[in-house]
């Protein structure tokens, strides 16, 4: 096992997790500032509302498209466990 296989495996390791995380914390931060604007022109101060909020849009899109998302992660696990791959 080479160091440039080892620097190719965690640079697709990091990729696939970037991939797989970036929807997610994007959605979150758009739900999170959405919040914030209602809250300011509300002037609402309740701190766990948006919290409550953002856990369950993610639990759903986690529930809706999982599967999709894990498919990169399933294939890059599969690619490093292969013998053959090295």
């Amino acid at each position: 096992m080479s160091t440039d296989f080892i620097q190719t495996q965690i640079s697709q390791g990091f990729l696939a997790i970037a991939f797989l995380g970036l929807p997610l914390l994007l959605i979150s931060c758009l739900i999170g500032f959405a919040f914030a604007v209602f809250q300011a022109a509300t002037q609402i101060q309740d701190q766990t509302l948006p919290q409550v909020v953002k856990i369950l849009v993610i639990g759903l899109l986690l529930f809706l498209v999982g599967g999709a998302l894990s498919g990169p992660l399933v294939s890059f696990t599969i690619s490093i466990l292969t013998p053959g791959s090295q």
